[in-house]
């Protein structure tokens, strides 16, 4: 009966334009394939509702690939990264060791798509004691020394949405939650009215225009190949949908003490990546004149403008009198302990101080958070993982 049923459902699909799923079993080599050369396909329209789990992934699955066949053959490839590579004679594997530059220190190089010498090759490994030695497929013959390999981009994201839905096709029984997007019943209140959008800030095509305009529902999924202006829609969202009271004047601060029940809305923004995390919050910093987003995520990993938004960053420029004595108390005894240089009997002298001031910096950075994350933030930016 299962089996009937999905041969219903992938016809169905079929007659909508979509290509089957991969199948669920394949080798890695035939795997990896499928990002590294995808199959021509084009985006096909989704219906409201789905006869089953099996007709859901066939279409949001043949979307998935015709974006990627987008994002590999119509992406320009990135600036020279210098590599060496060796591999064994047949090219059964080719090992890639990036040279460290401003940026490559800080990549997770796994699933990225290269060019080298003209082809593409996905990164598969990294070594577990330098994430920099990577194994890239398909291997190279013969290719020994230095070379130059350009990304073509992150394709994780790809990857993980993909075998996620090769294995819901093969569940007999959805989940509840795939359950309730095959058939919908239930409407969720809410106000999504546009209040305006303000070209002014981010200029817009038409399409980006109707996407914002047209959004009804608790739940929607806009999808759009890298660089088709995602990051710029999620900014005209935020601004015209969910951050309407930024454009008063009177955004109040105030302290934990004093806080009533929130009046404003509050919006989480998650990215795979934290370039899409640099480049919603450069987009965002100008909103207001007000501190209203914070960027959750590691100092190292971030760019600049992220990290300028980081809870750190926003408790070292916070105004509150009480935090900025106590952390000019904690340097003061620092330094002190710091100008024992080593002398065994003046650093214990000076300890005490340290924890005491250190402890008394502590309990105010968490009262001041308390504030920042309850009044003073209205847009949390992060990345899934």
């Amino acid at each position: 009966e299962r089996g009937v049923v999905g041969f219903i459902d992938v016809r169905a699909a079929r007659l909508a334009g979509a290509k089957e799923l991969p199948p669920h079993h394949i080798t890695m080599d035939e795997w990896y394939e499928l990002f590294v050369n995808p199959e021509e396909r084009h985006l096909v329209n989704v219906p409201a509702t789905f006869h089953s789990g099996m007709h859901f992934c066939t279409v949001i699955g043949h979307n998935l690939m015709a974006e990627l066949w987008h994002v590999v053959f119509n992406t320009a490839p990135g600036k020279e990264i210098p590599a060496v590579a060796s591999s064994d004679s047949e090219g059964n594997i080719t090992i890639l060791r990036i040279q460290p530059g401003e940026k490559e220190m800080e990549e997770n190089w796994v699933h990225t798509l290269f060019i080298i010498n003209g082809t593409r090759h996905l990164v598969t490994k990294a070594s577990e004691w330098d994430p920099l030695y990577l194994t890239v497929h398909p291997g190279i013959p013969m290719l020994e020394g230095n070379c130059v390999v350009r990304s073509l981009g992150y394709l994780g994201t790809y990857t993980a949405e993909l075998r996620a839905l090769i294995d819901l096709s093969e569940d007999s029984e959805p989940p509840n939650v795939l359950t309730s997007i095959l058939n919908p019943k239930d409407e969720v209140e809410g106000n999504y009215g546009v209040n305006s959008i303000r070209t002014e800030l981010q200029p817009i095509n038409q399409s980006q225009f109707e996407v914002i305009g047209s959004l009804e529902c608790a739940l929607e999924k806009i999808q759009g190949p890298p660089g088709t202006g995602k990051s710029t829609t999620i900014f005209h969202i935020i601004d015209a949908r969910i951050l309407p009271e930024l454009r008063e004047a009177s955004f109040r601060t105030r302290h934990v003490e004093q806080a009533g029940p929130m009046d404003v809305r509050r919006v989480l923004v998650t990215c795979s990546r934290n370039v899409a995390v640099e480049s919603i919050a450069q987009k965002l910093a100008g909103l207001s004149k007000q501190e209203t987003m914070l960027v959750i995520g590691r100092e190292e990993r971030v760019g600049d403008t992220a990290r300028s938004h980081l809870l750190e960053a926003r408790l070292e420029r916070y105004p509150d009198r009480a935090l900025q004595d106590a952390r000019m108390r904690y340097e003061r005894a620092d330094e002190r302990w710091e100008r024992a240089n080593g002398d065994k009997a003046k650093e214990a002298a000076a300890m005490p101080e340290k924890i005491e001031t250190y402890e008394a910096l502590r309990i105010e950075e968490k009262r001041v958070s308390k504030v920042i994350l309850g009044q003073q933030t209205q847009v949390f930016l992060c990345t899934i993982a």
